[in-house]
Order: structure tokens, then C-alpha cells, then sequence
């Protein structure tokens, strides 16, 4: 079974334990059939700086108070987006000028104070379906002999070298065999990877910039054939769409 985890950041005691309250019985009453209570975990933060020293890899959806302390949410989902983390962010605010900032770190949406809590119910269901797709989402690859699952979400890019298919995910290399970057580019055609050369297919989710001759996945650089430059640049735009300025 998943386990899920919501990360409330709200600076003011009263409105966080409200909202945890409100989850709570959101989650008691129409999630009970499609996900396991008990499997669902909701941690509390009273500012940005205290919720960036988490384990942000481990949070699922961030609902995050706008207008905080020292660090702003809108800093702190910058900040997280730079770490290469895809989790669902729900920005709670009671001013709408910073609904247009939300396009630069793909905000999932935005709930005005007082939060009711049907509007939370709705972003709440809607979030937990979005995440259902993500964590669905796997290859099975041959490791020394065993099977092993591998969370297509994690993969930075792969790369062939000889005959060994090296998997470069969440900051480590690991080696597989008995496959092809020809049979992965294929299994992963409808993921959002591209074949950028023709030892590499990357996660245009995980690149950081499009350079010539090479992109930068997660920090590190890989090489970019010259034939498939202009169609890279292509996908990785189509892939940004409104983040765009």
C-alpha cells in the first residue's frame, strides 16, 4: 500500500490546526475507499525555513500559507521546484496578486482565506487522483539477476555503455542489463523522455537547461546530438508550456 504524506505550512497556530482538521475529515469521509487512512500521514510547519530542513522528498502535496515570516511560500515552492521535487503544491493566500507567480513554480492551485472547506475537499480529491497516476507509474528491469521495480518518476536519465543500461536516478547510478535503450525509449515514448543522443534518453521533467551540444539533468551534463537538438528544444518548450515568461 502508498503511503501519502500533506505537508501543512501556515504560520498562524489557528488556521493550521483548522486545516488539519479539515483534512482529517476530508480524508474520513471520501477517501476511506480509495486510500487507507492510516496510510496517509499530515505534518505540520509554522514556517518556510522549518519546512525546507524536511525530508521534502517524502511530501506528497504541500498546502502552504503565502504570506509568512521571513520566507515568503512562494520562495519556498521556488526552492523546492529547484530540487527537482514534482510534488503537488496548493497555495492558501488571502491575496490573489500572487496567483500569476504560481505559473513559475507550477502551482497545482490556489484556495483564498478563509479556506472553505468544499473548495479543500475539491483540491484535496483532485490532488490524490494526480498523485495515483504518478506513483503508477514503473519499469520492471533486470538487476544481477533479480527483477526490480523502479518508480519511473525517480529517473534522472539513463545511458548505455556497452552492453549495461546505467540508470542515473535520485543522485545514484545503478546497472541494469537484459534490455536495450531502443526497447526503455520505447516503453517510455508516453513519459516525457527523449532520446537526445544516441547512449542517452533523459526525463525532460528533471532538466534544468537546454545548452548547445548538451542539457543539464538534475546537476549534471549530457550530451546532445546535433541532429536531435531542434526537436529537443521543441519537446522540452512544449513540456514548460505557461511556466514560460
Amino acid at each position: 500500500m502508498e503511503k501519502y504524506c500533506i505537508a501543512i505550512c501556515e504560520d498562524e497556530k489557528k488556521e493550521r490546526i483548522q486545516l488539519k482538521e479539515n483534512l482529517k475529515r476530508i480524508l474520513a469521509e471520501d477517501m476511506k475507499n480509495k486510500i487507507e487512512v492510516e496510510n496517509i500521514i499530515i505534518e505540520e510547519f509554522e514556517s518556510a525555513e522549518e519546512l525546507l530542513k524536511s525530508d521534502l522528498s517524502q511530501i506528497d502535496i504541500f498546502l502552504m500559507d503565502i504570506m509568512m515570516g521571513e520566507m515568503n511560500g512562494m520562495d519556498a515552492a521556488k526552492k523546492i521546484r529547484e530540487m527537482n521535487i514534482d510534488s503537488e503544491i496548493i497555495f492558501i493566500t488571502g491575496n490573489i496578486e500572487f496567483v500569476r507567480d504560481g505559473y513559475k513554480v507550477n502551482a497545482y492551485r490556489y484556495l483564498l482565506k478563509p479556506v472553505e472547506i468544499e473548495e479543500l475537499r475539491e483540491s484535496i480529491i483532485s490532488c490524490f487522483a494526480e498523485l495515483g497516476k504518478k506513483k503508477g507509474k514503473f519499469i520492471v528491469l533486470s538487476r544481477k539477476g533479480e527483477m526490480e521495480k523502479l518508480k519511473i518518476d525517480d529517473i534522472d536519465y539513463i545511458e548505455v555503455i556497452k552492453r549495461s543500461i546505467i540508470v542515473h536516478k535520485n543522485g545514484e547510478e545503478v546497472e541494469y542489463t537484459g534490455t536495450s535503450i531502443e526497447k526503455l525509449e520505447e516503453k517510455l515514448e508516453d513519459f516525457k523522455f527523449f532520446r537526445c543522443h544516441k547512449s542517452y534518453l533523459v526525463n525532460l521533467d528533471k532538466v534544468d537547461l537546454v545548452k548547445t551540444g548538451e542539457v543539464v539533468v538534475n546537476g549534471k551534463s549530457v550530451p546532445v546530438s546535433k541532429y536531435r537538438a531542434k526537436d529537443l528544444k521543441r519537446e522540452f518548450t512544449a513540456i514548460l508550456g505557461d511556466m514560460i515568461c
